[in-house]
Parts: structure tokens; C-alpha cells; sequence
């Protein structure tokens, strides 16, 4: 975790994740290599327990820039 921030019934975390991705991912074979991936995790608060979670990470890098996959817009009929 890089930042931590709370206000009123909600705390951000700011976490990094690493790995390596060995199977498919998003229907991209996976190769082996490392990742890195940033994102920011969203605690809110109910009575002093965690009521919900939101998790935005930028699963798009990892699939085009680390596993090389290219983008193809849809083609017209």
C-alpha cells in the first residue's frame, strides 16, 4: 500500500499488485512474465464493519502493454 485516506464512511487505499500471469487473462494467453499493476481499492463504513468494497485497477495495461495483446476495434458490416 502506497496511500492511505479516509473521510467520513470511507477509506482509499492506494496498492500495487505483482504477479505473474500463467493462464488465460481476459482471454489473452498468459506468458510467464512479471506484472505490476496500481490501483486504488474503496473501503466504506456501517457500523464500524466494512459494508462494501470497490476495487479499480487498470486491467487494460496489463493486457495490452505487459501481455502484448493489441486492441481491435469492431468492424462494420
Amino acid at each position: 500500500m502506497t496511500d492511505l485516506v479516509g473521510e467520513g464512511d470511507a477509506v482509499v487505499a492506494i496498492v500495487e499488485s505483482r504477479g505473474r500471469i500463467v493462464g488465460d487473462y481476459y482471454g489473452v494467453p498468459g506468458r510467464g512474465k512479471p506484472f505490476t499493476n496500481r490501483g486504488a481499492v474503496v473501503y466504506r463504513f456501517a457500523a464500524d464493519k466494512i459494508s462494501s468494497l470497490e476495487l479499480y485497477f487498470d486491467d487494460l495495461n496489463i493486457v495490452t502493454k505487459q501481455l502484448g495483446a493489441a486492441l481491435t476495434p469492431p468492424q462494420d458490416d
